[in-house]
C-alpha cells in the first residue's frame, strides 16, 4: 500500500525556499526604501542649491549677498550659521554660510565665487550644500553657476 501526502523531508526543503525567498523579498525592500531617502535627500539639497544660486545670481553674484532678505517659498527657512563650522574645501572666494531647513530637513549652505580673468564681466558662484544622510555620513552637492558683473 503506497502513502499519500508529503514527507517531512520534503515539508522542509519547501519551508527553507520559502523563508530564502520571504528574506530576498525583505532585503530588496529595505534597499530601497534607503536609497529613495537617500534619493529624497539628494533632490532636496539640489533644490535648496538652485533656489539660493537662483537668489543669488540675480544679485549678479554680489560677494555681500545674504539669502536672509529673500522670500522663498512655504516651508523654507533660512538662518546665518554662527560659531566654528567645517566648510568643504573649494578654490574659491567664501561669501558666506546658512543653515537652511526644508521640509523638515536641515541642510548647510556654504557660498563661493571666483573671478577668471579669461572670462571678463562673468563670475562663477557656487552653492554646496551639505548635510548628513541617515547613517551620519557626510553628503554634499556642489551646484556652479555662471553669473553677468
Amino acid at each position: 500500500m503506497k502513502n499519500k501526502g508529503f514527507s517531512l523531508v520534503e515539508c522542509m526543503v519547501t519551508l527553507v525556499l520559502l523563508l530564502i525567498t520571504i528574506g530576498a523579498v525583505m532585503s530588496f525592500r529595505c534597499y530601497t526604501v534607503t536609497a529613495a531617502e537617500r534619493a529624497e535627500d539628494h533632490l532636496m539639497a539640489a533644490h535648496t542649491a538652485l533656489l539660493l544660486s537662483e537668489a543669488w545670481g540675480s544679485s549678479g553674484g554680489d560677494p555681500a549677498f545674504t539669502p536672509l532678505s529673500y522670500a522663498y517659498e512655504p516651508g523654507l527657512q533660512i538662518t546665518a550659521v554662527t560659531g566654528q563650522i567645517t566648510l568643504p574645501e573649494f578654490d574659491g572666494n567664501y561669501a558666506g554660510s546658512y543653515r537652511v531647513q526644508l521640509n523638515g530637513k536641515s541642510f548647510d549652505a556654504h557660498l563661493y565665487y571666483k573671478d577668471y580673468p579669461s572670462m571678463p564681466n562673468t563670475r562663477s558662484i557656487h552653492v554646496i550644500a551639505a548635510w548628513q544622510d541617515a547613517r551620519g555620513r557626510d553628503r554634499q552637492f556642489h551646484l556652479p553657476t555662471l553669473t553677468s558683473l
